[in-house]
């Protein structure tokens, strides 16, 4: 029947854990892995797949007609189906589901539960469960997809499946490859970095120490000496205590090193690196050197313009191709632009900017602003007393003659 691919590893190999670049450990390919390694545990990783995910949620899709025209009917089917996909999710748990997973693995499947009446549920399947067999044609590189149910594996043909993937570098271009990939580094320092920092919490967040024991132990006698002063002076709870020490013997403190000095800066380099991998601004995962009121209005504006626009039109885009066929009168699934609420800027900036303009009806800047229109005399251009045609103000005044005296003089 062939090899199914999910990974280089063959059919049904989820196991991959870390891959080894240059001898550090970095972030497989396999979904569980992202998801443990990544996601669950660190919090650089879980912000920035949230910042993504959670602004798309809150995104409603929009209906366009063959006319590209704005659908107003909110009681269309897919209208319907978009909102509701399924009984476990709403509309917007669904896009959020979709978003997450594309920000975790680099890809999310969607698949489509058809009857006589057209598609009936939308139902997003795990990337770990998901397989599928080669065709070995670079124009239609899947030839089906498996995916794993519990009990056994449905096969879905390609055109069935509705897949989001980000940029694909594997031979056949099918899957997409995750941001942990390229963050994969930065991750691995960040988490033994914190493993680091709890084995100093434990060690009652003190430094290493040297004991001089003077004269010979036997080795039972060392692990005895071990072990107490494990418990008597090891710890967060004997964080503090002062040592008692007879026959001799001394301790004495270790310096941290210099690499151990250098964790914290390490780990501020590292949270940039995986805020850029998503395209994240580091201000908006807790860059605090940065994190000022006017640069976060910055950030937000550029994250909104660059990631979140990108992010609703990848997803709209590979809706319609997946379902607008299913619907005679539907064009295509958008949304409306101004629901991101950082690209219409500072709502003062706006006002002053629509109140100063004179080329539009009051109207047409109450709709700019999402206010209804008022009555008839909002639809009139209406323009300052004061303001004359440029080619009036340019022209040479004409000269008032005097009136004549009546007496001829």
């Amino acid at each position: 029947m062939g090899l199914f691919h999910r990974n280089k590893k063959g059919l049904g190999d989820f196991s991959a854990s870390f891959t080894n670049v240059g001898g550090v450990n970095a972030i497989g390919r396999s979904y569980s892995q992202q998801t443990k390694e990544g996601y669950d545990i660190n919090p650089y990783v879980y912000r920035c797949v949230h910042a993504r995910a959670a602004p798309c949620a809150s995104i409603d899709f929009v209906l366009y007609d063959k006319n590209d025209e704005i659908m107003d009917d909110r009681n269309h089917k897919l209208y319907k189906l978009l909102d509701r996909p399924n009984p476990r999710m709403s509309g917007r748990d669904f896009k959020y589901e979709l978003q997450a997973q594309l920000g975790i693995n680099g890809n999310a499947f969607v698949y489509p539960i058809k009857t006589v009446l057209g598609v009936s549920e939308l139902w997003s399947i795990s990337p770990d469960r998901v397989n599928y067999l080669p065709s070995n044609n670079i124009f239609d590189p899947v030839q089906y997809w498996q995916v794993n149910v519990g009990n056994g594996v449905i096969t879905i043909m390609p055109e069935d499946m509705i897949h989001l993937k980000t940029f694909s570098t594997e031979y056949d271009g099918v899957l997409g490859v995750s941001p942990m990939q390229a963050a994969g580094l930065s991750i691995a320092q960040q988490n033994a970095a914190r493993e680091w920092n709890t084995s100093v919490l434990k060690n009652g967040a003190k430094n290493g120490m040297q004991i001089d024991i003077p004269g010979e132990m036997t080795s039972e006698g060392l692990d005895r000496f071990k072990e107490k002063f494990r418990s008597e002076y090891v710890g967060p709870q004997n964080s503090g205590k002062t040592m008692f020490f007879t026959n001799g013997t001394k301790a004495e403190a270790m310096g941290f090193t210099a690499v151990e000095m250098d964790y914290a800066n390490g780990i501020t380099v590292s949270a940039k690196e995986i805020a850029i991998a998503y395209q994240v601004p580091p201000e908006k995962v807790g860059d605090s050197a940065n994190k000022t009121y006017s640069n976060m209005q910055e950030a937000n504006k550029e994250f909104a313009s660059n990631t979140l626009v990108s992010l609703m039109d990848q997803m709209c885009d590979v809706l319609t191709l997946g379902l607008v066929r299913y619907y005679p009168d539907v064009g295509r699934i958008g949304y409306d632009p101004e629901q991101i609420s950082d690209l219409l800027g500072d709502k003062a900036t706006m006002l002053t900017a629509y109140n100063g303009c004179s080329f539009l009806t009051l109207n047409e800047k109450r709709e700019a602003l999402g206010y209804r229109p008022v009555d008839a005399s909002g639809d009139v251009i209406m323009v300052p007393m004061g303001n004359i045609p440029l080619n009036e103000a340019v022209q040479p005044a004409i000269p008032i003659e005097p009136p004549e005296d009546d007496t001829g003089v």
